[in-house]
Order: structure tokens, then sequence, then C-alpha cells
């Protein structure tokens, strides 16, 4: 904000640079795939390969396509640290819904978070309760709380018939409905403007007093329909605020009467409503209270764990759509359903019940099925920079893979070739796969690993995706995101299906099929390519693109906070530093190709882009470029007879 000169004097003017682009992770993976259990149509981070197998379980002794926990494991085992997990399953999770008291609408479903038989047999009981009326009754002061009741005399009334001089007026405050009455006269409903020691003053003229003189008092009105605000009694050693807040349902009660509804604002003496009384009260025979609920939810083990206080209204603190936090059972409530009455569910016990297992067969066909709905599960996730289904070789499900990578454009798919294929059938399968799809935005591999699988005691082969999502992370923590993530041993892989040869690899290398090898005194397979499925040249090394997405996110994040400034000078000047700076690390990293930072990229923001006409229009244009560092995938070295006058090569 700008100072104010006034006069003579030294003055502070504290400013701020520009804060400085932040780097986005590139290494965290999302698995879609079957597993033995766990949550199923939701992606669930882990940080482990013993917290997959905790939630997910481990291999399995079968001969359906497990192909998840091996290729997670990989995934840690080569430097992995971090991932997302899309089980998918056919099993039905037991469960229970909860229904509305008045109308029998249903308000919640609970849903055991173990699906199949593991979630069945549990139970899920409701008590109504009151937190205000527990306070109360433990202060000796009753359950409820009566509508605030006051009365005193009238002495006088002045000429504009606004302003009354009353005996007392210490229990009438601004905003309170009143009545004035003389004998059996009584005036219409008054709202009080403003109070002193022994005067009131009305927000509007009082009728014309009766014949029989003056009016003579003053007192509480009763609570009519239109009427949201209640003044209640409240003992002196409670708060009215902490024991009711915002969100709290509130009952209105003359014992015959009730009225439902929700604390909209609450003062230390009175509650606002949302929405108006409807009917007669009357004050002093009336009584409030709040209305809460608790939740019990026993796990099949008979574990169990209350969740007290609980609302069935969003705005209140104890919510139980995010109060109920519970291993065993998730609470899912309808928003839309908002019930006349008693909103509470049901008092009582119910069984959670209903499962069915999980049939991985079918469950594995629905990952090629279905991937387009796993894939949109994973699009919120902004962290999500690698994505494989391991074993998943279907070329409409990698085609789809690839168009999620290609659409959300801060992600890179890792695709298995065909288990058993010859190499004119992968690289078949290889253009099949990237059709229009061209940007480079995923990288196939060939041929499968073998690994130990413990569940069956023998070596199987295993979709390597998970091993090479791996060692793009670790590559990634250890060298940057501009190294190619190859030339590297895999961990976990103890064999391949079938070795290839020099003149093999040749055949596919070029058409963008990475291949694994075991080369000559390497005993352990080895990532032996960096080429991405696409045909444009300008992105056919992993690292290139992957480099670009993470210059691109990472600027695309760090400049939001410069949206709606003015668009002049300075803002140019300000984003040119902020630019430069980050772009000058990325070069130091390795990242760009240059012998100065002015020779590895370069930042353009001026008016030539920027014409009077673009910025009536709202925009800032920023022409940005970089020269990347490309892998060295081919070394030739020339090498020659040198006499100290001729020179004989051979190349």
């Amino acid at each position: 904000m700008a100072i104010q000169v006034l006069h003579p004097g030294v003055y502070i003017d504290e400013t701020e640079p520009a804060a400085p682009i932040e780097g986005v992770s590139t290494s965290r993976a999302a698995f879609i795939g079957i597993a033995e259990r766990g949550p199923s149509g939701v992606p669930t981070l882990i940080t482990s390969i013993d917290a997959f197998t905790e939630k997910f379980g481990g291999p399995l002794l079968a001969s359906i396509p497990y192909y998840l926990p091996l290729a997670v494991e990989g995934f840690f085992r080569n430097g992995g640290t971090t991932a997302y997990i899309m089980r998918v399953s056919t099993a039905v999770a037991a469960q229970v819904t909860l229904t509305a008291r008045t109308g029998g609408a249903t308000l919640a479903t609970i849903t055991s978070i173990a699906d199949g038989a593991a979630g069945q047999g549990g139970k899920v009981a409701v008590t109504e309760s009151s937190v205000l009326g527990a306070a109360l009754s433990a202060a000796g002061a009753g359950t409820t709380l009566k509508t605030h009741k006051a009365e005193t005399t009238i002495t006088a009334v002045d000429a504009t018939r606004r302003r009354l001089t009353v005996a007392s007026s210490d229990k009438f405050q601004v905003g309170d409905l009143v009545i004035l009455s003389q004998g059996a006269t009584k005036s219409p409903r008054l709202t009080i403007a403003s109070t002193a020691a022994q005067s009131i003053e009305l927000t509007a003229a009082a009728p014309a007093a009766p014949p029989a003189g003056e009016w003579a008092e003053i007192t509480t009105a009763d609570l009519a329909t239109g009427d949201r605000r209640i003044r209640v009694d409240v003992p002196g050693t409670l708060s009215l605020r902490a024991l009711t807040p915002v969100g709290s349902v509130i009952t209105v009660s003359d014992g015959g009467n009730t009225h439902w509804g929700i604390a909209a604002d609450v003062g230390a003496d009175s509650i606002t409503l949302t929405t108006p009384i409807t009917g007669t009260f009357a004050v002093g025979s009336t009584t409030i209270a709040t209305a809460e609920f608790d939740l019990a939810i026993t796990d099949p083990a008979g574990v169990l764990r209350t969740y007290t206080g609980l609302s069935t209204t969003p705005t209140h603190p104890s919510w139980w759509g995010t109060a109920v936090d519970d291993p065993y059972a998730r609470v899912s409530v309808d928003l839309n359903i908002v019930p006349a009455g008693d909103p509470r569910p049901v008092a009582g016990q119910q069984d959670i019940t209903g499962a069915t297992n999980d049939d991985p067969v079918q469950a594995w066909e629905n990952v090629r099925l279905e991937i387009t709905t796993h894939l949109k599960a994973l699009e919120p996730i902004d962290e999500v920079s690698l994505v494989a289904a391991p074993g998943l070789t279907d070329v409409n499900a990698q085609q789809a893979i690839v168009e999620h990578c290609e659409k959300m454009f801060d992600r890179f798919a890792i695709l298995d070739a065909p288990k058993a294929y010859d190499i004119p059938k992968v690289l078949t399968h290889r253009d099949s796969v990237t059709g229009t799809l061209d940007k480079g935005f995923a990288a196939l591999y060939y041929p499968w690993i073998t690994a130990r699988d413990p569940s069956r005691q023998q070596v199987v082969p295993q979709p390597p995706s998970g091993h090479v999502a791996g060692i793009f992370a670790k590559t990634d923590q250890t060298r940057g995101v501009h190294k190619a993530p190859a030339n590297v041993g895999i961990a976990g892989a103890v064999g391949l299906e079938w070795r290839m040869s020099d003149i093999d690899q040749g055949l596919i290398n070029l058409k963008g099929v990475n291949a694994l090898r075991i080369l000559p005194g390497r005993g352990q397979p080895v990532v032996f390519g960096a080429r991405t499925t696409a045909n444009n040249r300008n992105w056919q090394y992993i690292n290139i693109r992957r480099l670009f997405l993470f210059i691109e996110e990472s600027i695309q994040e760090s400049l939001t906070g410069s949206l709606f400034e003015p668009n002049d000078l300075f803002l140019w000047q300000k984003l040119k530093r902020t630019l430069n700076e980050f772009l000058t690390r990325v070069w130091r990293d390795g990242a760009l190709f240059g012998a100065d930072a002015k020779d590895a990229f370069f930042v353009r923001i001026d008016e030539a882009l920027n014409p009077p006409s673009t910025r009536k229009l709202g925009r800032l244009y920023i022409e940005i470029g970089i020269q990347p560092v490309y892998p060295a995938e081919f070394i030739i070295v020339r090498i020659g007879i040198w006499d100290g006058g001729a020179e004989v090569a051979e190349s």
C-alpha cells in the first residue's frame, strides 16, 4: 500500500519481492489394478510397500492377473516414495441406510470400508441426545431453556409515543418484541430500538393511549408466525454460544405444538433461526432445546466406537458428514435431503450387511472396460505425475491412459508391451496405441521382467511398468527430471521373459519401444531405452517431455497469484525476474544446455507481444524459450592413428 507523505521526515515503505517459483513434484505415481482387499474406486495414498500390504494385501496364489502387488513392491524397491492406488473390484461392501424421523427419507448410508466378507457383520446404533440439555441438567437447571419473559410498569410516555419511562429496563434488549397494555387493552407488537437505565425507546410510535389513561405495562410479546429471534433465560454459569453453536437443531415447544429450526446466530442469551417460526408460542410457558444424536459403530470384531453430540446440519462443527472418522465404516450423507420436522436419524440399532465377495476375473476385465471411469477419479489429484496400469495391454485401454495424460497435461503414462509378444507384434501394438497421440506423453517397455512371487514360491513373468515407475521417481530425486530414466538396473527383477540382442533392440528402439536388456557383465536386467511413443522428433525422449511438463506446471501454479494484478510494466518486470530466477535454477541443475544462462533460455514480455488491443482483453502474453539437454543415446568415438603430422581415421 502506498504511504502518505504529509510532512518532512523519513518514511519507511516495506516491499516484498515476487515469490520464487517452486518446482512441482514429478515422482508421484498412480497405479490401477486389482488387489486382495482395500478401498475400491477411490484413489488411496500410500507411502511404503508395508502400507500397501496392510491396506490392500499382498501377492495371491491365483491364476488371475494380480499384477498390482508385485508392481507396487517394484515401485518402492526401485526408489519410489509415494503412490496413489486405484483398486478395481466387483465386491460389494456391507452397508446400512439411516432414515429421517420425519418423512422417512434416507439421510445417509454407512458403508464398511473393507468390501466383501471382511466388512460384513458390523452394527450401528443411533441414540438421541442434547448437548445443551446435558449441560443444563448438570448445572441443576433442567434440560430445556425457557423463552424470555420480561415485564415492568410504565410511568410516562413522551409526546412522540416512542420513548417510555419505566420502573426498570434491565430485562429488555434491543430487538425485543413487546406489547404495551392498560388493563385488558393491548397494543400491537412493537420493537425496542434502545434502552437506558429507566427508559425504553421503540422503533415506531406506540398507538394512542386507551381512554382509561396512559399505557401501564410493557411485556415481552409471545412468539408468532414470522419471528426468527428467540430470547431465552440462561443460567449465569453456562455459555449459550458454547453449548449451542451455529447450525444447531433447535426445538421450540409449548407442550402441545413443536417447531423445528436451525440456529443461524447465537448471542449471549438469544438464538436467531434460519427460517421463521410457524404458529404461536406463549412466552413464559414455551421452552427450547437443542437436538443432537450419538452414533455408535461396532466393527465385525466387536470393537465399539461412539461419536457423540452429532448434528445433521453441515454448518455445525459436529456435522456427522465430517465428525465421524471411523476405521471400519464411512458415513455418506445426502445433502439434498432436508426433512421437515425432526431431521435426526431414527433411533435404534441396525446391522451392517449385504456384502458380496470380489470376482477377480471380472474385476480385471473391468479394469479394461471401465478404464476411463478409473482415470476420471484420478483427475482431481494434481500431485499425480506418473500413471500405470500394470499388465493392462489392451490397445483401447492404453490409448485411454495416454489421452488422460495429454488432457491433464501434467502426467506421463508408463505402458507395458503385451506379454510374450514377438518384435513384429510389439511394433504393431506400438503403432496401434500411438495413433494420433503424438505428443510424447507415454513410454512403452518390452519385454516383461521375471520376479519372485512369494505366494507361488516361484519366479513368474511380471509387467515392468511398476518397477520402471520407481526408476523414474528415483532418477527425478537423485539427478532431476531432465535425466533420462535409463541405463539403470531394475531392482527386484531376476530376469527377463526373453533376452534380446543388439539387432533386436535396433528394430524397436527407433520406433519408440524401450528395451529391457541383460547386458554383458551386468546380471541384473537394465532399462536400456528412453524414448516416448511419439513420432514427432521434438518429443521423442522421455526426459524432454517430462522436463517441459515440470517447467510448465511449476510456472502455471506459481503465477496464479498474479492474476488480476494491473497489467503494467511493473508486473511485466516482476514476472520476468521471477521466471528468470526459476529457469536459472533449472539451468544450474543441468537441465538446460548453454555455457551461460542467456544461452540456455530466454523470457520475453514486451509491448510487441502485448499491444493495447491485447491488454484491453485482459490478456498478458509471455514468451519463453528453453534449450533442453538431450540424452547421449548414441556415443560415437572416432579414433585414428596419429604420427604427429598425418591422421588415419576409422569410423
